[in-house]
């Protein structure tokens, strides 16, 4: 018989938020060790049914290999962990003596914030419901609670897309957690997700992330170290010219929550730029409030990478203009 590993051991100094980097690398390798012995997921594995990505309703679903590898997001994995936690704690609070409900929409192979976060509590004390499109992924999240004895936390596994799913009659969760977000929104389902199942929960369901933003600037080619224009590499200490927030989702999907609507396309966003020929680049950083202060913001892991336009590298315009669109593809179209 194989000995369970000792999780909670394992992830709780990822609560101390003064943990070292190469701590929280180690402790996030050492768990994507355990998940792969138990799933025989790696990340990386060749076989086309963990490379395909499934189209939802709108958006698509990164693919079991990607989902996998968001767990090597260390700074992103330690935030939502540490956020998950207090969450929790904090309906303790409010709800004492209530088994609290969480459910979590896009769960992948590992269901990393349900296995990495129920060894802390007791079964009594929170319950998951697994929501998951990919229906081979959600096979290897079950596989792997029951292989780390946590079924007991499982209130159900569900084979459904987020995007159109409809909740049973009567069912109440006071947290919705959904990690389905790529660098600008670009791709995945996130806001899609919002729209159908926020109106299907009671207004203190909260949501976690609570709230992403994007941000635009402008750089000049000369203020990219010599010799490299990958906008990846810049600091948030380089010259830029912030153009502003252009995108807020909690304040843009609120008349949206409120109405029980699903637009095609959000608002446009324009912005006046006087001196557009001086600068080469625009660029997008996307920063996510995950649950109070708990944040991701510019440069950190994957999702804070900046996002170069491409189509504005030669095209110099007084105005710009951006609209997120929802259909026919979920992502940030940018005209000038």
């Amino acid at each position: 018989m194989t000995t369970k590993p000792d999780i909670k051991t394992l992830v709780s100094p990822l609560l101390n938020e003064q943990l070292a980097e190469e701590q929280v690398k180690e402790i996030i390798t050492a768990i994507h060790k355990i998940y792969d012995d138990f799933t025989g997921i790696t990340g990386y594995a060749p076989d086309d049914n963990f490379q395909e990505q499934i189209h939802a309703k709108h958006g698509k679903a990164i693919s079991i290999n990607q989902a996998a590898r968001c767990l090597f997001d260390h700074r992103r994995t330690a935030q939502f962990f540490r956020a998950m936690i207090q969450v929790i704690r904090d309906k303790q609070e409010l709800y004492p003596a209530t088994t609290i409900q969480v459910l979590y929409a896009g769960c992948g192979p590992y269901a990393p914030f349900l296995t990495m976060i129920a060894p802390l509590f007791q079964p009594e004390e929170v319950q998951f419901t697994l929501l998951e499109i990919n229906k081979l992924s959600l096979v290897k999240a079950k596989q792997l609670t029951k292989s780390l004895g946590l079924e007991d936390y499982v209130k159900d596994y569900r084979h459904a897309d987020a995007v159109t799913y409809k909740l049973p009659e009567g069912e109440h969760y006071h947290i919705l957690f959904t990690e389905t977000l790529d660098a600008a929104l670009r791709r995945e389902c996130f806001v899609p997700i919002l729209l159908n199942l926020l109106p299907q929960l009671d207004t203190s369901t909260t949501l976690i992330p609570e709230n992403v933003i994007l941000d635009a600037s402008l750089i000049k080619q000369e203020d990219l170290p010599k010799g490299n224009d990958d906008i990846r590499d810049i600091g948030i200490t380089y010259p830029e010219r912030p153009i502003g927030e252009i995108f807020n989702v909690k304040e843009v999907l609120k008349p949206y929550l409120e109405k029980g609507e699903r637009p095609v396309q959000f608002p446009t966003k324009q912005f006046k730029i006087d001196d557009w020929e001086s600068f080469d680049y625009l660029i997008i950083y996307t920063k996510v409030q995950v649950y109070k202060n708990f944040w991701l913001t510019r440069g950190e892991g994957f999702l804070g990478e900046p996002q170069l336009s491409e189509t504005l590298r030669v095209i110099y315009k007084n105005d710009i203009r951006f609209t997120y669109y929802l259909e026919p593809d979920v992502e940030m179209e940018i005209e000038s």
